[in-house]
Protein backbone atom coordinates (compact mmCIF):
# COMPACT_ATOMS: atom_id res chain seq x y z
CA UNK A 1 0.00 0.00 0.00
CA UNK A 2 1.34 3.79 -0.30
CA UNK A 3 1.76 5.70 2.34
CA UNK A 4 0.38 9.38 2.23
CA UNK A 5 2.19 10.89 5.17
CA UNK A 6 6.14 12.12 4.30
CA UNK A 7 8.25 12.61 7.81
CA UNK A 8 10.30 16.02 7.98
CA UNK A 9 13.64 14.97 9.88
CA UNK A 10 15.25 17.32 12.07
CA UNK A 11 16.81 20.46 10.54
CA UNK A 12 14.64 20.57 7.44
CA UNK A 13 12.77 23.56 6.37
CA UNK A 14 8.57 23.23 6.83
CA UNK A 15 6.54 23.81 3.64
CA UNK A 16 6.07 27.52 3.28
CA UNK A 17 2.85 29.25 5.01
CA UNK A 18 -0.22 28.88 2.99
CA UNK A 19 0.09 32.15 2.19
CA UNK A 20 2.91 31.62 -0.18
CA UNK A 21 1.19 28.87 -2.37
CA UNK A 22 -2.03 28.82 -4.09
CA UNK A 23 -5.28 26.59 -2.58
CA UNK A 24 -7.02 24.02 -4.45
CA UNK A 25 -10.28 25.76 -5.61
CA UNK A 26 -12.06 21.65 -4.40
CA UNK A 27 -14.14 22.35 -0.73
CA UNK A 28 -12.21 21.10 1.64
CA UNK A 29 -14.75 19.72 3.25
CA UNK A 30 -15.60 17.45 0.60
CA UNK A 31 -12.10 16.59 0.12
CA UNK A 32 -11.82 15.46 3.97
CA UNK A 33 -14.99 13.08 3.53
CA UNK A 34 -13.25 11.65 0.14
CA UNK A 35 -10.08 10.99 2.57
CA UNK A 36 -11.75 9.22 5.21
CA UNK A 37 -13.90 7.53 3.05
CA UNK A 38 -10.93 5.69 1.37
CA UNK A 39 -9.24 5.32 4.54
CA UNK A 40 -12.48 3.53 5.84
CA UNK A 41 -12.61 1.16 3.07
CA UNK A 42 -8.88 -0.17 3.50
CA UNK A 43 -9.22 -0.47 7.58
CA UNK A 44 -6.76 2.41 8.00
CA UNK A 45 -6.76 4.62 10.33
CA UNK A 46 -6.91 9.04 10.58
CA UNK A 47 -4.73 11.08 12.75
CA UNK A 48 -5.45 14.93 12.97
CA UNK A 49 -3.46 16.49 14.97
CA UNK A 50 -4.91 20.06 16.07
CA UNK A 51 -2.84 22.12 18.34
CA UNK A 52 -5.82 25.29 18.43
CA UNK A 53 -9.17 24.34 19.70
CA UNK A 54 -11.03 26.45 16.99
CA UNK A 55 -8.96 23.90 14.68
CA UNK A 56 -9.95 21.08 16.54
CA UNK A 57 -13.76 22.19 16.89
CA UNK A 58 -14.05 23.14 12.95
CA UNK A 59 -12.55 19.24 12.53
CA UNK A 60 -14.97 17.78 14.47
CA UNK A 61 -18.17 20.17 13.41
CA UNK A 62 -17.09 19.01 9.52
CA UNK A 63 -16.74 15.36 10.37
CA UNK A 64 -20.64 15.41 11.89
CA UNK A 65 -21.66 18.01 8.93
CA UNK A 66 -20.51 14.85 6.54
CA UNK A 67 -22.09 12.73 8.76
CA UNK A 68 -25.23 14.19 8.69
CA UNK A 69 -25.34 14.16 5.00
CA UNK A 70 -23.77 10.80 5.42
CA UNK A 71 -21.07 11.55 2.69
CA UNK A 72 -18.73 9.08 5.26
CA UNK A 73 -19.36 5.97 7.36
CA UNK A 74 -21.38 6.45 10.24
CA UNK A 75 -19.68 3.01 11.88
CA UNK A 76 -16.52 5.18 12.39
CA UNK A 77 -14.51 4.81 15.65
CA UNK A 78 -14.79 7.40 18.28
CA UNK A 79 -12.65 11.01 18.07
CA UNK A 80 -9.89 10.88 21.19
CA UNK A 81 -9.24 14.68 21.74
CA UNK A 82 -6.39 15.12 24.16
CA UNK A 83 -6.07 19.30 25.28
CA UNK A 84 -2.79 20.82 27.30
CA UNK A 85 0.96 18.58 28.14
CA UNK A 86 0.84 15.46 30.37
CA UNK A 87 2.52 15.55 33.69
Amino acid sequence: PRRENVPIKQGERSPPSSGDRRHDAADPEIQLGDIIRKTAARGGVIVMPSFAVGRAQALLFAIHRLKGRRDIPDHLETVTLEFGART
